[in-house]
């Protein structure tokens, strides 16, 4: 009687397999819920079984094929799937016994740094201080539990929707936690650059009403100061420096309207170098009142690139300006030009400043996000507005007490 029983089991842990087979052919509308599905199932029937028939002598042959059934499932499938030994519930002591191909390719550890470790060597402090609460959860509730978590591996955060089942044995002690993963990180970026968007597009509607009410008076003010010039010879100089001041003004508030709308640019091949060299020129003298050094590095021969170098000027003083002030007892800001692939130049501004908290920076380029006191959050975020028309990218790195890499990748060609 029992063989017959294990023999049906074991039939339907094949059918079920078979469904992954064939599933790509068959077209299933909801693959991701189908696998869910039938990898629950199949656990949740398999491990059991497998724990239960272990110390059978004669069912050695049952498990072997079992065992290679679950292995061949569990490693076809994308979900992050992984089974810990409860050693010791109230020391947090959780012991990685499995994990699957998945697990091992989305946090990118291989199976030597996650078989026969511990929790907290595997994630970082705070993923496993959720992980711990979660564990107890279910094991005091004797129920699977399910909740959403960005776990921090050593080589990347990944956001996942977790369910977890504990597995006790006859005595009614836990032995064992299943944890199956569904890797939703694509689905958070894309809530969050939603969210932004939001933001962004309701800040752009605050932009052009400020910046037509700042034109208006700008635009008498530029009238008169040219028409003092005009009549007054003796302080042509002022006048000039005044209207240089006004047109900058007009600039600036020009470029904030590119929170509102689009507009057209003209781009044109120019030499980065001597964009680069006229900018430093710009913010050399608020480098020289904060005791600070601007080195520039270039590296091989630079082509020109198409740009609005106007554009690019206010990125490059934004971000030196930022590298400046992050330097309140001096330093060096080394900005290095180089090659980047076949068709690419890398800037890359380093400082030495006090730097940015990780936990910080996936927040800036927010709109009024700011990590400084008098500081509003739009230069960076209209930053990346621009590097995004240049169809280029900006990366920022940063360790505390160490300094800040701003990484600009721009292409030769847009």
């Amino acid at each position: 009687m029992g063989n017959i029983w294990l023999s049906r089991i074991f039939f339907v842990i094949l059918s079920i397999s078979l469904v992954f087979e064939v599933s790509d052919d068959l077209k299933f509308p909801n693959r991701e819920w189908l696998e869910w599905i039938c990898v629950t199932s199949v656990i949740v029937i398999g491990i059991p079984l497998f724990f239960k028939i272990r110390s059978n002598e004669n069912a050695k042959l049952s498990l072997n094929k079992i065992e290679e059934t679950l292995s061949h499932i569990s490693n076809t499938v994308s979900d992050l799937i992984f089974l810990m030994e409860v050693k010791n519930k109230d020391t947090n002591d959780y012991q990685c016994v499995m994990v699957n191909a998945a697990y091992l390719k989305v946090s990118g550890l291989t199976a030597e740094q996650v078989i026969g470790k511990k929790v907290g060597e595997i994630v970082n402090e705070e993923s496993a201080f959720i992980i711990y609460k979660k564990y107890r959860e279910a094991i005091d509730s004797q129920q699977s539990v399910r909740y959403e978590e960005s776990t921090v591996f050593p080589s990347q955060t990944v956001f996942v929707e977790t369910t977890l089942i504990p597995i006790f044995d006859e005595q009614g002690k836990c032995t064992n936690i299943l944890g199956i993963s569904h890797d939703i990180t694509d689905r958070k970026r894309s809530e969050e650059y939603y969210v932004k968007s939001e933001k962004l597009a309701v800040l752009g509607q605050l932009a052009a009403g400020i910046a037509h009410e700042i034109r208006n008076p700008l635009t008498t003010l530029i009238g008169f100061v040219t028409l003092f010039k005009e009549t007054e010879k003796n302080n042509e100089y002022y006048y000039d420096l005044m209207l240089s001041e006004l047109n900058r003004i007009n600039f600036i508030v020009s470029e904030f309207l590119l929170l509102s709308k689009p507009q057209s640019k003209q781009y044109q091949q120019k030499d980065i170098i001597e964009t680069l060299h006229h900018v430093i020129e710009i913010v050399n003298t608020h480098a020289i009142i904060n005791k600070v050094e601007m080195v520039l590095e270039v590296k091989g021969q630079i082509p020109f690139i198409w740009m609005e170098e106007n554009q690019l000027k206010q990125v490059f003083i934004n971000v030196l300006k930022n590298a400046i002030e992050s330097m309140p007892n001096g330093g060096r800001v080394i900005i290095e030009l180089e090659n980047y692939g076949e068709s690419q130049v890398s800037i890359c501004i380093v400082d030495e400043g006090t730097g940015i908290p990780e936990d910080l920076l996936s927040k800036l380029g927010e709109p009024f996000y700011t990590t400084k006191e008098k500081g509003t959050g739009l230069g960076l975020m209209v930053s990346h507005k621009i590097i995004e028309n240049h169809r280029g990218t900006i990366e920022i790195t940063s360790k505390l007490n160490v300094g800040t890499c701003v990484k600009i990748i721009l292409p030769v060609e847009i």
